[in-house]
C-alpha cells in the first residue's frame, strides 16, 4: 500500500528499524536527533474491541486512528491537526478511516517532547522543509539508477538512498553539535 510522499507522490511504507524514530517524511531510517528509543516508549492503545496494541502485533504495521494517536503521543487533537497542517504528520486512507503508522506515532511523540520546551508545530516546519530539500538532492543521485531499470537497480537505488540518508543524518549531527558548542561559548 502507498502513502503520500514528501513531493506529493506515493511511497511504499518501509518498516522502521528499531530503535529510534524516523523523522517525518523519512523512509524508515532512524535518527539520533531526538534520542533513540522514543518511538518505543509507552504502548500504543489497542483498537476498540481488540486487546492488542497495533504497534506490537507480530508482523503488522502500526495503524492508529487520530484519536488513538493523540492518546499514544499524549497530545490533544488540535495539536495533531497542526502537525498535519505543517506537513509533519500524514495518515493513510484505509476504507472509511484515516490511519496513522509508526512513523506518525514517532513524529507525534517527538512533537510532544518539543512542546515540553515551548516549541510548537509551526516551529517544526523547518524539519519538513529540510527533509524536502535533502530528498531533492538525493533524487538527483538516485533517479538515474531508477531509470536504468536493470536487474538489481531498484535494490541499488534503495541502498544508495539509505546510505545518503545516513550520511545526511551524520552531517546534520556534526554541524549541529559544532553550532551548539559555539553558541555556548566553547570552541
Amino acid at each position: 500500500p502507498d502513502q503520500p510522499g514528501p513531493r506529493g507522490g506515493a511511497t511504499s511504507p518501509t518498516p522502521s528499524p528499531a530503535p529510534g524514530p524516523a523523522p517525518a517524511g523519512d523512509a524508515g531510517r532512524s535518527s539520533d536527533a531526538g534520542g533513540h528509543g522514543d518511538a518505543e516508549q509507552g504502548a500504543a492503545p489497542g483498537r476498540p474491541g481488540g486487546g492488542d496494541a497495533p504497534a506490537e502485533r507480530a508482523g503488522e504495521e502500526c495503524r492508529l486512528s487520530l484519536e488513538e494517536l493523540a492518546v499514544a503521543a499524549d497530545l490533544d487533537l488540535d495539536l495533531l491537526r497542526d502537525l498535519q497542517r505543517f506537513g509533519l504528520l500524514a495518515g493513510r486512507q484505509i476504507g472509511a478511516e484515516v490511519l496513522y503508522d509508526e512513523d506518525a506515532l514517532a513524529a507525534a511523540r517527538l512533537a510532544a517532547r518539543f512542546r515540553h520546551h515551548g516549541i510548537e508545530p509551526r516551529h517544526l516546519r523547518l524539519y519538513r522543509t529540510t527533509v524536502d530539500r535533502e530528498l531533492g538532492l538525493f533524487e538527483q543521485v538516485v533517479a538515474p539508477l531508477l531509470r536504468q531499470r536493470g536487474r538489481g537497480e531498484g535494490s541499488r537505488a534503495q541502498n544508495t538512498l539509505a546510505e545518503l540518508g545516513d550520511l545526511g543524518d551524520e552531517m546534520r549531527r556534526v554541524l549541529l553539535r559544532k553550532a551548539m558548542r559555539e553558541f555556548l561559548g566553547g570552541d
